[in-house]
């Protein structure tokens, strides 16, 4: 990794010059989204119906600071209600105006990306790669082009400034720089709490710089402490869980959610709107994505035990930013993830693009492995995930359209009776196997009963 500090004076103005090129590449790619109208995915109760943000003033900003004051809003973000505050104030509710402050906030991130990149010792070209990386991949729509997606776009916009703060500090000593990357992290946590494993990506940046471990945990006292304050207002809003998966699948449903972020993130499979929660008897995906999480984390060690500072740092800060994804898991929601919590984890693979330097041998056997590894662990899978998906919708397609679901349970058994692949070959095909479906479509069919009225006239 090459020697961190600050950029060179001769050197800014070329900097600023590729920022704001990068901006503009950005504001052009998603300018669009300005003509965009709000969804009924929150953006109609929490914004176009919220009260405290259709009639702005200043009894209904101070009430945006009292926890619970929203709503159906289970998060203590005061921050980002307030922006959506600011914007009905001077321009009414508009959704051309929140689609293109999204727009702005998700460009400034792309330069604040550039920035730390150069701030940890990138070149240009490459911290410029990597910024464009974040702000165009396709994981990375669904924050920019969705209204509510502002949480996410402004927490890792103060996320990124005390990151860069936080470089600062430990390059000249200057305690404001500290004091500024602290209070910025603060003001993150207020556009939404799962920031709140920063403090571990700072100890990340501290080891990576060569500082030691407890020298690294020292100034962690006071985001403690913080930290442990945000924690417990958002806990007291929490709702509680309502669904019917058991604790048990729900912690299954942990290395398949994390195989399907890496998977998009390798552009294997589509993203999508909704991530319906996967079929207890899918093992495939179970195991798949256990190994994914195997390989992730032998990743981390190895590149740990090289002295491969630009690999762990990357992985491991998207490692540590995604952990409040899993806990959604864990809480349980009606859909199991969404691309929006993979927004900020997306810096920490950002950054090990930015700081990389393998020679090109090694690029070689990575596209190889890749190629291989996307077809088989990724590929085949989904397109089995795909198919069954598929049936779930088709079961309440025809449960609607007046014929009786339990009717494909014997189709797809007769099926079975007529097939001579064998099941082990079945991670090789782009189907599951006929008793796979069998078990599926039985998990589905109380679901797709309640759309049965019986045949129609």
């Amino acid at each position: 990794m090459p020697d961190p500090g600050s950029t060179p004076p001769h050197a800014r103005r070329g900097d600023w010059l590729a920022a704001a090129g990068l901006a503009l590449a950005v504001a052009l790619f998603y300018g669009r989204c300005a003509t965009f109208a709000f969804t009924n995915w929150d953006d109609i109760p929490l914004l176009t119906d919220n009260p405290l943000t259709r009639t702005p003033g200043l009894e209904t900003a101070l009430a945006l600071l009292r926890p619970g004051a929203v709503p159906q809003e289970h998060l203590y973000i005061p921050l980002t209600y307030l922006s959506h505050w600011l914007e009905n104030a001077l321009f009414g509710i508009q959704p051309a105006v929140v689609h293109s402050v999204n727009v702005f906030l998700h460009t400034l991130n792309a330069a604040l990306v550039f920035g730390l990149g150069r701030r940890l010792g990138a070149s240009r070209p490459a911290a410029t790669l990597a910024a464009l990386l974040f702000a165009l991949h396709p994981l990375q729509v669904e924050a920019v082009a969705w209204g509510m997606g502002r949480k996410d776009l402004l927490a890792t916009a103060f996320a990124l400034a005390a990151l860069l703060a936080w470089c600062r500090w430990r390059d000249d000593g200057r305690h404001r720089w500290y004091a500024l990357g602290v209070g910025a992290w603060a003001l993150s946590l207020l556009a939404k709490p799962a920031t709140i494993v920063l403090p571990g990506v700072f100890v990340l940046l501290d080891l990576c710089r060569g500082r030691r471990v407890t020298a690294c945990w020292r100034p962690q006292v006071p985001t403690l402490v913080i930290g442990v304050l945000v924690l417990v207002v958002n806990l007291g809003l929490g709702k509680e869980i309502t669904g019917k998966v058991p604790l048990i699948e729900r912690l299954a449903a942990i290395p398949p959610v994390i195989h399907g972020w890496v998977a998009r993130l390798a552009l294997a499979e589509a993203p999508s709107a909704f991530y319906p929660w996967p079929p207890p008897e899918f093992s495939l995906r179970l195991v798949s994505g256990c190994l994914v999480v195997a390989g992730l984390a032998a990743a981390i060690t190895i590149a740990w035990r090289r002295r491969q500072p630009e690999w762990w740092l990357g992985l491991g800060f998207a490692a540590l930013t995604f952990l409040p994804a899993i806990g959604i898991v864990i809480s349980y929601r009606k859909f199991v993830t969404a691309d929006r919590y993979g927004y900020l984890p997306f810096v920490g693979v950002a950054l090990a693009v930015a700081l990389s330097q393998k020679p090109a041998e090694t690029q070689i056997l990575a596209m190889a492995a890749y190629g291989a590894g996307a077809e088989v662990g990724f590929l085949l899978p989904y397109s089995r995930l795909h198919e069954s998906e598929a049936d779930h919708l088709g079961l309440i397609f025809m449960a609607i359209a007046g014929y009786d679901p339990h009717r494909a349970i014997q189709l797809w058994k007769d099926m079975e009776k007529l097939s001579h692949t064998p099941d082990a070959l079945n991670f090789l095909s782009t189907h599951p196997t006929n008793a796979e479906r069998v078990k599926a479509i039985e998990h589905f069919v109380p679901e797709a009963m309640r759309y049965y009225q019986g045949p129609k006239a």
